[in-house]
């Protein structure tokens, strides 16, 4: 699969802002407002993924 030059650029920049989502501690939650900061909280933190019945998969949680 061919990757695009920006998406080749940008992925490793965002794996590492995004690692850490699930236990509430990545380096992205200091980087966009703070109503964004909640939005990933409740979609990709590890406790709020277990209340909901249903949650993003891989590919749509691919940072």
């Amino acid at each position: 699969m061919m990757m695009l030059p920006l998406v080749k650029a940008l992925t490793p920049r965002l794996q590492a802002d995004c690692a850490g989502l699930e236990s509430g501690s990545a380096p992205i939650l200091q980087k966009v407002t703070p109503v964004t900061a909640d939005l990933l909280r409740w979609w990709f933190q590890q406790d709020s993924c277990d209340t909901r019945g249903v949650n993003f998969h891989d590919g749509q949680r691919q940072e």
